[in-house]
């Protein structure tokens, strides 16, 4: 086998795969980075996997050709420069924060666009969304909601246990 059919394969191969990514996922994240050292890459692409997200550098042709499909028309016109795709099916909010926090930390890291829910957002809207409280957050939320009644009542019927103590006390005090 030549190294041109070897290269050939192993080119139809990464994209057979990054097709694949990008059909089974929930979002798609297109960046751009340019002399970013490697271990920051290596610790975004670790923050990223613990919130359910493949962050894959790829060249352009090869992102422009498994992005070709109209759905994914808006995230092509973003595709310059050193390309990464964050393909994710984890939720939004947790991989835009990894995104934003990474970008504020390395100045040359730019976000440009997602597709989520077959909407396409800009850098604005994902920072937007970064700010919003996470699946979890809004969970804790709701769960300190609904046990606040239940403290408060729980509060209310310990100070009058402790108060029909006091005035007990007050009132054996006086007999002595």
């Amino acid at each position: 086998m030549s190294s041109t059919t070897f290269g050939k394969l192993s080119k139809d191969l990464l994209q057979k795969h990054l097709q694949e990514d990008v059909k089974d996922s929930d979002q798609i994240f297109v960046t751009t980075f340019d002399r970013i050292p490697a271990n920051a890459m290596v610790d975004l692409r670790k923050r990223l996997r613990e919130g359910g997200t493949r962050y894959r550098v790829v060249k352009n042709s090869l992102a422009k050709r498994v992005l070709s499909e109209e759905k994914y028309a808006g995230l092509v016109e973003n595709i310059d420069g050193q390309c990464g795709l964050g393909i994710s099916t984890g939720e939004v909010t947790a991989v835009s924060k990894i995104l934003v926090n990474f970008s504020k930390e390395n100045e040359t890291f730019k976000f440009n666009n997602l597709l989520f829910d077959g909407k396409l957002y800009d850098t604005g809207q994902i920072k937007e969304l970064a700010q919003l409280p996470t699946r979890e957050e809004l969970l804790a939320m709701v769960c300190g909601g609904l046990n606040s009644p239940i403290v408060g009542f729980v509060g209310v019927l310990s100070a009058l246990l402790r108060n029909f103590v006091n005035v007990l006390d007050q009132i054996r005090s006086k007999k002595e």
